[in-house]
C-alpha cells in the first residue's frame, strides 16, 4: 500500500475502537463526567464554528434529532468512513459506515438523512 495514501499521521481505527470513539463523544455531550473528555470540551468541539463547520466535525441540524455532528475521513482509494452523532435529550444516537467502493459516501449520506427525519 503507497505510503502517500495513509490517513493523516497514518492513523487508522478498527470498528470496534470507532464505536468507542462516538461512544465517548455521546457520553460528554450528554454530561457525563469523569471521562477523558469533558462535557465542555465536547461541546466546544461540536459547536458551529462557521458556516456549518465545527472543530473537526460538520453540524447539521435535524428536525427530528436536533443538533448531528458528522466527520468524514478516507484514503482514497481503500475505504471511506462517515460517522455521524446526536445526542438529543430523549435518546442517542450514533453512526458510523464504513465502505470501499466509490458510491459508499452517496450511500452513507443518503442513510444518514433519511435516519435524521
Amino acid at each position: 500500500f503507497p505510503e502517500a495514501l495513509n490517513p493523516a499521521s497514518l492513523l487508522k481505527i478498527a470498528p470496534l475502537g470507532l464505536g468507542r470513539y462516538l461512544q465517548l463523544h455521546l457520553r460528554a455531550l450528554r454530561g457525563e463526567a469523569g471521562l477523558l473528555l469533558t462535557p465542555e470540551a465536547a461541546m466546544t468541539l461540536h459547536r458551529e464554528v462557521q458556516d456549518g463547520f465545527a472543530l473537526g466535525w460538520l453540524v447539521a441540524n435535524s428536525p427530528s434529532l436536533g443538533p448531528i455532528s458528522l466527520h468524514n475521513g478516507s484514503d482514497d482509494a481503500s475505504y471511506y468512513t462517515l460517522m455521524g452523532l446526536s445526542a438529543p435529550a430523549d435518546g442517542t444516537c450514533a453512526v458510523g459506515v464504513t465502505g470501499v467502493r466509490r458510491s459508499t459516501d452517496n450511500d452513507a449520506e443518503h442513510a444518514l438523512l433519511n435516519l435524521a427525519r
